[in-house]
């Protein structure tokens, strides 16, 4: 049995995070106006403010939104952070992604533009345009992040912190402007027909490009600090973003004294937008929609109450509520009617655990004793109250007894006799509780005591680690150590340790068995290993995760609640494979391969693996490249090769190539042997029917044009099918595996023979 994580029912309640309302760019799409946010991206009616909230949940590949740009149809492209480029339909719908697979090395998408037919990206490092299938960098553009890009007139103008960039839409080569009197960042662009506004971090510019004149408007002028966060020109007017509120100039930029109200107000507005009658500001408070003839009737939209921290460290639910453990206290949040409360701050929370209406809060700074029903601490332990040490590190509950892992040992709390049981042991970070045993987990190892035991002894055995154990869970037989080097199996029968064959996923955090199964809290996702089948699943954020680091998790029947760095996500299983294939879970071409067997192109192998790593083999990259183009052939009747027969699983496509021409018949065909990249090159442009080319100039250091491939590779080029790697070379003689034959062939999915 394989598991899978569903998201339960309705987006806006099973993910909750502060950054929602963080509104870093808008856009109007009328009806809609669109959000990208640190949390994701929201999509408003213009008229009633009624929202839906866009997330990994959704399908999109980062929380984080950064730039967006107007698709067709009322739908968007969403930039993000570190996840490439979303394309968005107008109900919502994430119609593609475009990330490394697409040739977007670069995946910080700080600004997007589409002219004509082609996609202008602004990254962390340059600019992309997007070519024939795939993105192709601005390669005489510097190697510098790129805030803002704009067009105005047959040029795009691009704002960088090294100063503005102009590049013409045709030639694509790059110049710097020099702005008189002005040496600096430039944050944000808006233009009109005539003039280039600037937003800076020495306040506004006005530009004339053709004459190089300017104005500026700054501190000196009236603005409140000179740091401009975003700039929109409309009906005569600059509405000016500041890290201290808002502000509204004429187009020569004279300052306007405007009535304006408080939510717009020593504010950072981080996002402008008009359309129609309204100006919607961006702040990281919320977003407020502003009449243009009259800026103090406003309405604030939808905005959720923030949790306090995103960084949620414990987890525990009562009925229907939920209490959250973060870095900065404690937080306690209604599922019925989604309002978040809290209850203890200012102390970072380690552990929760409930006994009967009391909750027992475990911290850095001592225990805490909360009534549920009054949500109020009502008793703190802590040193002067028998506590060995104020720094918590782990909490159990077990028959009416609250067990600490503390600096200095572990303690027993009676909450009857309010009286603790001390046993003394350096640096215990982890507990397992058993009827007759307690197991602790320390910086140097593992230790255990009996009921009749009077001290913690060391627990030897073959493989006994003696490096940090930061969690601990038990099942029938079992014992399960997380390590830095990974996860630890202890047979009490036996008294043997053994590696569970797991990926890397970082610091582990928290671990439960239970039915057979795993789950483990990672800094590199959420896994969960199937100790019947030896297989294992894993959530990072191409799945639903607001940030891979799972810090805490809490598991009631089929439904999970994970704690991230950057929010909770609620999730339900049922037992079905997350993922097409078992293997793939924590590929970077994941997507790809997914997109690929979702469209019938691959189907994997019996044991439900993909081997992405492993070689493509002359009968598999057959059968994929035909699929890909939608050709689905005949039945074979005779062979043209010695070692393929008619009954060969690949026989079809394999004579559908010899007909088209790509392969000459006669003699082997050694479908079993690897395709090597040139080999695959070669029968693309042979099926595909490229136009050879051939330039005097190879594009790749290890293809010289003596290469009997050399015009094969040089038009794969050219239609910017294979690209290369980052250090100029191709590969020829590199065997193509299977992860790399489905992104070579997505590029080409749209041909038609």
């Amino acid at each position: 049995m394989f598991l899978i994580l569903i998201p339960v029912a309705g987006a806006s309640s099973t993910f909750l995070s502060f950054t929602y309302d963080d509104n870093q760019v808008l856009l109007a799409s009328p009806p809609y106006l669109w959000a990208g946010t640190t949390g994701g991206l929201v999509r408003y009616e213009i008229g009633t403010g009624k929202r839906i909230n866009l997330t990994t949940l959704e399908g999109l590949p980062s929380m984080n939104v950064l730039s967006l740009s107007a698709y067709k149809d009322g739908g968007v492209y969403a930039g993000t952070l570190g996840e490439g480029l979303a394309v968005i339909n107008k109900e919502g719908k994430i119609l593609q992604i475009m990330d490394q697979i697409d040739g977007l090395s670069d995946s910080i998408v700080m600004s997007v533009i589409e002219t004509g037919n082609t996609i202008y990206v602004g990254t962390g490092s340059g600019i992309y345009y997007y070519g024939k299938r795939s993105f192709l960098k601005l390669t005489d553009f510097p190697m510098i992040q790129v805030n803002d890009i704009k067009i105005k007139g047959e040029s795009i103008f691009a704002a960088t912190p090294l100063g503005l960039y102009e590049i013409p839409i045709k030639t694509k080569k790059p110049r710097k402007i020099e702005v008189p009197g002005f040496k600096g960042g430039i944050l944000c662009l808006a233009s009109t027909p005539t003039h280039l506004y600037l937003g800076t971090n020495q306040g506004v510019i006005r530009l004339k490009t053709e004459s190089s004149e300017v104005s500026t408007l700054g501190v000196k002028e009236g603005l409140p600090v000179s740091t401009i966060l975003s700039l929109k020109v409309d009906g005569g007017k600059v509405y000016i973003g500041t890290q201290r509120g808002l502000r509204v100039s004429t187009e020569d930029l004279q300052l306007l004294n405007l009535s304006l109200p408080h939510e717009v107000k020593d504010v950072p507005i981080q996002s402008l937008e008009v359309t129609g009658e309204y100006l919607f500001t961006g702040t990281s408070k919320g977003l407020v929609r502003l009449l243009k003839t009259d800026l103090t009737k406003r309405l604030v939209f939808g905005s959720m109450v923030p949790l306090y921290s995103n960084r949620i460290t414990a987890l525990h639910k009562h009925k229907n509520n939920i209490f959250l453990g973060t870095s900065k206290g404690l937080s306690f949040y209604s599922e019925d009617f989604g309002y978040i409360k809290e209850v203890l701050s200012a102390v970072e929370v380690t552990g929760l655990g409930a006994l009967n209406d009391d909750l027992y809060v475990a911290s850095t700074s001592g225990l805490y004793r909360l009534n549920i029903p009054l949500l109020k601490v009502i008793e703190t332990y802590d040193v002067r109250k028998g506590l060995f040490h104020n720094q918590i590190f782990d909490l159990k509950v077990l028959d009416g007894e609250i067990y600490l892992a503390t600096r200095l040992g572990v303690q027993i709390f009676d909450p009857v006799r309010k009286r603790f049981e001390a046993f003394f042991l350096r640096d215990v970070l982890s507990l397992c509780i058993k009827p007759d045993l307690i197991y602790a987990g320390t910086l140097k190892g593992l230790y255990s005591k009996g009921t009749v035991d009077t001290e913690f002894k060391r627990v030897g055995g073959s493989f006994s680690p003696d490096t940090t154990i930061r969690s601990l869970t038990s099942s029938t037989s079992s014992l399960f150590l997380a390590t830095p080097e990974g996860i630890l199996e202890y047979r009490e029968d036996r008294g043997t340790f053994t590696y569970l064959k797991l990926p890397q996923v970082g610091t582990i955090y928290s671990m439960l068995e239970e039915n057979h199964f795993l789950f483990i809290a990672a800094e590199k996702g959420f896994i969960v290993y199937d100790f019947i089948n030896g297989s294992f699943i894993a959530l990072n954020n191409l799945d639903s995760l607001p940030s891979d680091a799972v810090l805490s998790f809490f598991k009631e029947l089929n439904k999970i609640y994970l704690g991230t760095a950057n929010g909770l996500l609620v999730t339900t299983y049922v037992g079905a494979s997350k993922s097409v294939f078992y293997d793939i879970s924590m590929h970077s071409l994941r997507r790809a391969i997914e997109e690929a067997a979702k469209n019938g192109i691959v189907k994997g192998f019996p044991d439900k693996s993909f081997r992405p790593d492993g070689i493509t083999t002359r009968a598999q990259f057959s059968v994929m490249l035909l699929k890909t183009l939608g050709v689905m052939p005949p039945l074979a009747y005779t062979s043209s090769f010695i070692d393929v027969s008619t009954k060969h699983w690949a026989a079809p496509y394999i004579e559908e190539l010899v007909k088209r021409g790509v392969v000459s018949k006669g003699g082997s065909f050694r479908p079993n042997t690897e395709i090597r990249r040139e080999e695959a090159a070669e029968w693309i442009v042979r099926l595909l029917k490229f136009p050879l080319v051939k330039p005097t100039s190879p594009t790749f250091r290890d293809v010289p044009p003596t290469s009997p491939f050399y015009s094969f590779i040089e038009t794969t080029k050219k239609e910017e099918i294979f690209l290369g790697t980052p250090q100029g070379n191709f590969l020829p003689k590199f065997p193509l595996s299977r992860a790399e034959a489905v992104t070579v062939l997505r590029r080409i999915r749209n041909e038609r023979l």
